[in-house]
């Protein structure tokens, strides 16, 4: 759990020093404010006295990534499965053009190391299926 700042009043401290809606509160004064309640970050704040330290992480920046990241596994499953699809593909191709694949151990035994270039993928993969 972070602080997310939502409204930040003109003309302030916090205004003049550059701290936008949307930022969120990463330590105060060297405090990772991480799991901290609302009133755990301003007890800490008022706590500061005349020297506050406030580090911020942009929060658009981290939905964003967040959601590109959510993104890339859709993207990543999908080709996976693309991938799966042709190779068992190319296993009937082999089979309705020479009748068995018996002769064919590599398209047989479907080599899905070369998976491991998309990265790991989340859950279980589909399994090859002969249509």
């Amino acid at each position: 759990m972070f602080t997310l700042i939502c409204k930040i009043q003109e003309d302030s401290p916090a205004h003049c020093a550059g701290l936008q809606a949307g930022d969120v509160l990463a330590n105060i004064n060297g405090v990772s404010t991480e799991g901290f309640t609302y009133k755990q970050v301003v007890d800490l704040i008022r706590s500061s006295g005349n020297l506050l330290t406030i580090e911020t992480l942009n929060g658009t920046m981290i939905l964003k990534r967040t959601e590109l990241e959510a993104k890339l596994q859709v993207l990543k499953q999908t080709l996976k499965q693309k991938w799966v699809e042709y190779r068992s593909l190319q296993l009937q191709e082999h089979r309705l053009l020479h009748g068995d694949a018996a002769n064919c151990p590599s398209l047989e035994n479907m080599d899905l190391d070369e998976l491991s270039l998309f990265g790991p993928l989340p859950g279980p993969g589909p399994a090859l299926v002969d249509r």
